[in-house]
């Protein structure tokens, strides 16, 4: 019974190609009676355009953007706490209430709890605000902990590879106040660190591996101390590939060390684990996608990032060389 049904299917799959080509065809012939140019790499582009399917289009799931205010949960996203102050994943229990409007400012909303802390909260506004002593930047999630472990959860929707840039930073408080970040992986821990100032912890993973159903959770808990979340999950493995020509190469590596240790938009122009910074954590995520990506060890990469290690012997001897101009300047005199 399967010829006959994968005959069926081949013979689909031969007409839908003559058909694009007869459709690029009938553009060619309408872009030529107009008296305009076509080249080769436009009729390329409409045979790709007509030929490609949505289920090859990746996908990225960003719990900013995502966020919503009517319903908890929303498709992937879930925000909710760990039950009795401990940091347990198996006591998730959602938000069930939310408050709109809240703050000096009139532009925060929140979803919570009975009380509204602990929390989990965005700014409707489209300009950075500070109510009380948070710093509210529009489009990022701010986790209030407060009364207990506060978490955003992914939720896996299908089987499959996923990439992941997670960044937490402190957006309330002294330098070293911040709450304690974690992520967990079906309650396996995957990371945590303090929240600190801007650009705060990071976490880059380019090829996760998750079953449908699985629960990735970003949190924070502290007896105050508000963090900021910024999340991307997507399908398939990473790409690094800053200007969009569908290839992770060298004129990528090229955007990044351009920008080396400047501030950029998040995910963009270098910067590879969503904390708006081009630093040293970018390049070796950069040589770790480049080699899932291209092959190899990423170690064929031009030299031009200097490694830790590099840094750190430049520095030594930087500091032997002042000592031992002192020493000889005092000889000297």
């Amino acid at each position: 019974m399967r010829a006959p049904i994968l005959g069926a299917l081949v013979s689909a799959q031969t007409k839908s190609f003559v058909i694009a080509g007869q459709v690029a065809r009938n553009q060619v012939r309408s872009t030529m009676t107009r008296g305009r140019l076509i080249t080769l790499a436009g009729v390329v582009a409409v045979l790709a355009s007509l030929c490609a399917t949505p289920s090859a289009l990746a996908i990225t799931y960003d719990a900013g953007a995502d966020f919503s205010q009517t319903t908890n949960p929303n498709g992937v996203w879930s925000f909710g706490q760990y039950v009795g102050g401990t940091v347990d994943p198996a006591t998730f229990s959602a938000y069930t209430v939310s408050t709109a409007n809240f703050g000096p400012s009139a532009s925060l909303f929140l979803w919570h709890g009975a009380g509204l802390d602990p929390n989990v909260g965005m700014t409707t506004s489209l300009t950075a605000v500070n109510d009380y002593g948070i710093d509210w930047q529009p489009g990022k999630i701010v986790i209030g902990p407060a009364g207990g472990p506060s978490v955003v959860r992914f939720t896996a929707p299908a089987t499959g590879t996923y990439n992941l840039a997670a960044n937490f930073a402190q957006v309330q408080g002294a330098p070293g106040e911040g709450a304690t970040a974690f992520i967990f992986n079906n309650g396996t821990l995957l990371f945590t660190r303090q929240s600190v100032l801007a650009p705060g912890g990071s976490y880059f993973n380019p090829n996760i591996i998750l079953s449908a159903g699985d629960q990735l959770d970003f949190g924070a808990f502290a007896t105050s101390r508000s963090t900021q979340l910024s999340v991307t999950i997507g399908t398939g493995v990473a790409t690094a590939d800053f200007n969009n020509d569908g290839m992770t190469n060298l004129v990528d590596y090229g955007i990044l060390t351009s920008n080396w240790l400047q501030t950029v938009p998040s995910l963009t122009l270098g910067d590879m684990d969503n904390n708006g910074v081009v630093n040293l954590a970018d390049f070796a995520s950069f040589r770790q996608v480049y080699h899932l990506v291209n092959g190899g060890s990423g170690s064929d990469l031009p030299a031009v990032v200097p490694e830790p290690s590099t840094m750190m012997l430049s520095v030594a001897a930087g500091i032997l060389c002042l000592l031992w101009a002192r020493k000889r300047a005092r000889t000297t005199v």
